[in-house]
């Protein structure tokens, strides 16, 4: 029998914090470890490592490290933010996050045994991984991590995640999301924190459930086809001569207008595959790798506003691309495997899944920015706080199938104020910043108010500022929809902690 994964000792008192407090007290317990001055990013390793170690993988991706590891580097950023002890909301939803997932009879405890690494043979990695061999795939993984760059270990782990994302978007957000989140807190943690990684990329996903067979038979199905599609992503990158070496890959300002027209000609589809033959045609017409994702960038969050989902969990418009932009300047990472993965945003699932929801208008009616026309930034701001608090809330227990709800209309002014916050050039970090704390009162939606919120900031900034109000303005639409699902029960026990001390 293999023995259990041990960590150092400084840190493995940590993960032990995370993994064996009770659920009841991980609040209090984590707010006064902060008190007492214990850094913030120690935390989130250990939080990392707890419920990467701790859960078992789902079948699907809702459960184990799946999503708590796909949000610390939004909670980590959001978190360095925000000002005095405002900073510790997001620290303390993450650790409460893993800690529950660790804690849950269906994803913990489990327990990551210790792994002989195999030799650093990226063909013997990648055929454990389509094949489909998880503990083959994590001691092949182990000998990588020892011998390659951290960029060259994530190209080979994208060269089954890129097409698999058809099937499911998270093989390909996982995956990427885990290689920030070491960014950020570092690649010593690897060896634990991609193991589950693995394990996913080397798993068959869930094609039927009891009682939901037809539902899901027709999900599946269509996913399975548009997997099988991957070769005419790849006929499109040959056919526009994409690896003959002529592609530009970094933009410029000669590229404005020609960045600007793709990504509004994005923004107005209504059928999604029409996306992946534009960003081909654009790149084979003498547009920058860097100028095209832009575009799409723009594109895609034209294509959010245009969205009345009410599905908090649908976030994957902005994530999608910020992952992919994120690739751009990641050393390792081939140029084959930056083409597919932008190609390919539109065949995730969960963004096919919103193409019938584009009933609102991308930008704000005249009309419905007339109201905020004499508001300074300070009112403007208030107001969104204001409206979004205002709003009906719901339970999402009451709802099983989140894609069932529609945001009200009453949700549009907030979209038209923050809209015209950005067209008068006020502040965008203060808007950004009480967003930020609009977000921190989720704890419901798994971490996707947190990564959209950071996503949107971070596409805002790398945006031209033609088109920078786009990303400003979703960023105020996901928040306010996101305050609506309940529970804030981590949010709310914080509030009462933090007022009475």
């Amino acid at each position: 029998m293999h023995p259990t994964i041990q960590l150092p000792e400084a840190i493995e008192r940590d993960v032990r914090f995370v993994e064996e407090t009770p659920p009841a007290a991980i609040v209090h317990a984590t707010l006064r470890r902060l008190q007492e001055g214990t850094p913030p990013d120690r935390l989130l390793a250990a939080a990392a490592l707890a419920v990467s170690r701790s859960t078992e993988l789902p079948p699907d991706h809702h459960g184990g490290p799946v999503h708590p590891i796909a949000g610390l580097h939004a909670v980590r950023s959001i978190a360095a933010r925000l000002d005095g002890q405002h900073a510790w909301l997001p620290i303390v939803q993450s650790v409460a996050l893993a800690n529950k997932h660790v804690n849950a009879p269906d994803m913990g405890n489990s327990a990551m045994p210790a792994l002989k690494p195999a030799g650093p043979d990226r063909d013997a990695l990648l055929k454990a991984l389509w094949y489909r061999h998880p503990g083959l795939a994590e001691r092949h993984l182990l000998g990588a991590l020892a011998a390659m760059r951290p960029g060259e270990v994530l190209d080979a782990l994208l060269d089954v995640a890129v097409p698999r994302h058809a099937l499911d978007d998270h093989f390909f957000l996982y995956t990427v999301f885990a290689a920030r989140a070491l960014d950020d807190l570092g690649w010593e943690h690897a060896p634990v924190v991609l193991r589950p990684v693995a394990r996913y990329l080397a798993s068959n996903p869930m094609v039927d459930t009891p009682g939901r067979a037809d539902t899901y038979d027709a999900y599946y199905h269509g996913n399975l086809r548009r997997y099988r599609r991957v070769p005419e992503l790849e006929r499109l990158i040959e056919d526009n001569g994409l690896l003959s070496g002529k592609l530009r890959l970094e933009t410029g300002a000669d590229e404005d207008a020609g960045v600007a027209a793709l990504g509004e000609r994005i923004g107005k589809v209504d059928a999604y595959d029409d996306v992946p033959p534009m960003l081909a045609g654009a790149m084979g017409e003498g547009l920058s790798l860097a100028g095209t994702a832009e575009a799409l960038s723009i594109g895609a969050g034209l294509l959010f506003l245009r969205s009345n989902s009410g599905n908090p969990f649908n976030t994957h418009f902005h994530t999608g691309i910020n992952t992919r932009r994120y690739l751009l300047g990641v050393p390792g990472v081939a140029l084959r495997t930056r083409l597919l993965a932008l190609l390919s945003w539109s065949e995730g699932p969960e963004i096919r899944g919103m193409e019938h929801t584009m009933h609102w208008p991308a930008r704000a009616t005249a009309a419905e920015k007339k109201p905020f026309a004499g508001r300074d930034a300070e009112a403007l701001v208030s107001f969104i706080a204001g409206a979004a608090a205002g709003l009906p809330p719901y339970t999402l227990e009451d709802y099983p199938d989140p894609n069932v709800l529609v945001l009200p209309d009453s949700l549009r002014p907030i979209v038209a104020a923050a809209e015209t916050y950005a067209g008068r050039g006020f502040d965008a970090e203060r808007l950004f910043a009480a967003l930020a704390l609009l977000t921190c009162s989720d704890d419901a939606s798994e971490m996707h108010a947190y990564k959209q919120q950071q996503a949107c900031y971070e596409e805002y900034h790398a945006t031209r500022a033609s088109h920078r109000w786009v990303h400003l303005a979703a960023a105020a639409k996901h928040a306010a929809s996101c305050y609506l699902a309940r529970p804030h029960a981590v949010y709310e026990e914080l509030k009462a902690v933090l007022k009475a001390s």
